[in-house]
């Protein structure tokens, strides 16, 4: 028979199990809660068109009016840094698909929320007159507004664009490659995907990051989509991976390598993007730089 120690133990661990929430699937957490340093990282990214003939005054506008808004939310400790990139091809649309070439990318301090973000940044824009922000000029239109996480072992986020690598001369610009992933919505296809991504393709990307074949992988899944112009295609990952320039993207027999090396039973690349072939497909893929006069970090 247990003891009456035995007993309340048992029951104070039961009592927690029922109030944990599901991290894998983000239950239990709400926007109000802070995050934790080891939570996933919290993205709000904004896909935009901008015509053009409005590019210039558009840039020129960010950096007037945005990059003090946004490193003033860098030292208010919401912030963990910020980039602006502009598409510079399109790799491949689903037909039908509007255009936009600006994704304006917000990674959240652990200490922020979503909501804590957006109601900063509305008090900021609050301040100015009705029409004056720079999403309201002619030629430009929100397309999408959303909120993400980080993937699972698919995160590798350093080193940071424009900076100078060790060995390097100078300064550069790093080029990447950014996907719009819609994965089919069912728990069991966005489970397989992620779980694809912790056991087979994160490790590999960050095989090929250590083997200098690759700048950067950051894999993001949508937590919520705040606004989609109507129109728009649904997607519910984003994965931007930045190369270096005089080496250009990872070839595919360079991936199938790295997915061999990681698990040999994984059949490559063949085998694991066959099967995500099977249960998911891309509205867009771009190559864009980003603007580092624009960078926060």
């Amino acid at each position: 028979m247990r003891s009456k120690r035995q007993m309340l133990l048992v029951l104070a661990l039961a009592l927690a199990a029922i109030g944990r929430p599901d991290e894998s699937s983000g239950a239990g957490k709400t926007e109000q809660e802070p995050r934790k340093p080891d939570d996933p990282a919290v993205y709000v990214a904004r896909t935009l068109s901008v015509s053009a003939a409005g590019r210039d005054a558009f840039v020129a506008c960010l950096r007037q009016k945005k990059l003090p808004v946004w490193q003033q939310m860098k030292r208010n400790g919401l912030l963990a840094d910020h980039s602006v990139f502009e598409t510079v091809s399109v790799r491949l649309a689903a037909p039908d698909v509007p255009a936009w070439n600006f994704l304006l990318l917000s990674h959240l301090e652990p200490s922020a929320t979503p909501e804590t973000f957006f109601k900063a940044e509305e008090n900021r824009e609050g301040e100015r007159p009705i029409g004056t922000r720079c999403e309201d000029a002619p030629g430009i239109e929100t397309r999408r507004v959303e909120v993400l996480r980080s993937t699972p072992n698919s995160y590798y986020p350093r080193p940071a664009p424009g900076t100078r690598l060790p060995g390097a001369a100078t300064e550069f610009t790093v080029p990447f490659i950014v996907e719009y992933i819609a994965v089919r919505d069912t728990p069991e296809a966005l489970n397989e995907y992620r779980e694809t991504m912790r056991t087979n393709n994160g490790p590999a990307l960050a095989q090929l990051i250590r083997d200098d074949m690759l700048l950067n992988f950051i894999a993001l899944e949508t937590v919520s989509v705040r606004y989609a112009q109507p129109g728009m295609p649904e997607w519910n990952q984003m994965h931007l991976r930045g190369y270096f320039p005089d080496k250009g993207p990872v070839p595919p027999d360079a991936m199938d390598a790295a997915l061999r090396r990681i698990n040999p039973k994984s059949g490559g690349a063949a085998g694991i993007f066959g099967r995500l072939a099977a249960i998911r497909t891309k509205p867009r893929e771009d190559v864009a730089r980003q603007l580092p006069e624009l960078a926060v970090r």
